[in-house]
């Protein structure tokens, strides 16, 4: 990951809606808002936010479905 790549996270999650539609697929009732929020974490929320996504896609990786999302930042 790049060292300013969690910064960056809401160009991702931008492009992800705008080219894929992942806004359906993932029943984002306000996409609009969930870039700004995004666009407003600081530096450190960015990192922790980058993180819990990294550590619950690598859990799903190892077939835990079940694991809640808002968990991995404890």
């Amino acid at each position: 990951m790049k060292a300013d790549a969690p910064t960056q996270l809401w160009i991702k999650v931008a492009d992800g809606i705008r080219l894929m539609g992942l806004e359906t697929k993932w029943a984002v009732a306000d996409p609009a808002g969930l870039i700004k929020r995004l666009q407003e974490l600081s530096s450190i929320e960015s990192i922790a936010l980058a993180d819990a996504v990294e550590r619950f896609w690598q859990a799903v990786g190892k077939g835990d479905q079940g694991r809640d999302p808002a968990r991995l930042l404890e």
